[in-house]
């Protein structure tokens, strides 16, 4: 197994982190806008409620970016 790369993990890392955030960022407001319709409550997450999802994504990211052969391009 190759030995990762803390840069390019890094990199993979902010990249997938920064997805995560908008995904989820988009996930809240078409809840928001289609919940009236439906007859739901709103939904006002609290800021520590966001963080698995960009986290995930960050860590997947960062594996996948550092696991990549890029010395060969």
């Amino acid at each position: 197994m190759k030995k990762l790369n803390p840069i390019e993990f890094l990199t993979g890392f902010l990249m997938g982190s920064f997805m995560g955030i908008i995904l989820e960022g988009v996930f809240v407001i078409i809840f928001n806008l289609l919940s009236p319709w439906l007859g739901w409550a709103r939904l006002a997450p609290a800021w520590w409620m966001m963080i698995p999802v960009p986290l995930v994504l960050g860590l997947m990211m960062g594996k996948a970016i550092a696991s990549l052969h890029l010395e060969d391009y």
